[in-house]
């Protein structure tokens, strides 16, 4: 896979136990974070509180850790379902966003280079994840011309203390 940055995640995180960087990255976050939402629909009313019972559980924890991709230029997550209860019948909705570390993802892409899901390397198995069970966010990515690892906002600093 072709990453333009090629710094490894370690000196990320060297980066992140820095004081200074931390309080400048909460101060990015934070706002976003904090925000109070609503779903509104003019059209149907059921949508739109389905969409909120959807999204409300899981909403503070993926927005958290979604924002990753500040730091690491992306951030990856695998989609797990349940089965619950809703509006007198069973659906199927999001359980959660398992936030996964970026240094264990290679993305696929397929023969036309579209995303095809991810490769989790973990304790040296490679798993493979579906596209329809990911969640990817790329920060920069038209900045990048849709290089889905997208550009930390760490590179040119990581640049300059080389």
């Amino acid at each position: 896979e072709y990453n333009p940055e090629n710094i490894s995640i370690d000196t990320f995180n060297r980066m992140l136990s820095n004081p200074q960087v931390w309080a400048g990255l909460q101060l990015i976050k934070m706002p976003i974070i904090s925000q109070n939402w609503t779903i509104e629909s003019d059209d149907d009313k059921d949508i739109a509180e389905c969409i909120e019972a959807l999204l409300k559980p899981v909403w503070h924890n993926l927005i958290s850790s979604t924002l990753t991709a500040i730091e690491y230029g992306f951030s990856v997550h695998e989609i797990v379902y349940r089965n619950k209860p809703y509006g007198g019948s069973v659906k199927v909705f999001p359980h959660k966003f398992k936030s996964l570390y970026p240094e264990w993802i290679n993305i696929k892409l397929d023969e036309y280079e579209n995303f095809d899901g991810i490769i989790q390397t973990w304790e040296g198995n490679d798993i493979i994840v579906p596209k329809e069970k990911v969640f990817i966010f790329t920060n920069n990515k038209g900045s990048s011309f849709g290089n889905l690892f997208g550009t930390s906002r760490f590179y040119l600093g990581s640049r300059a203390s080389k």
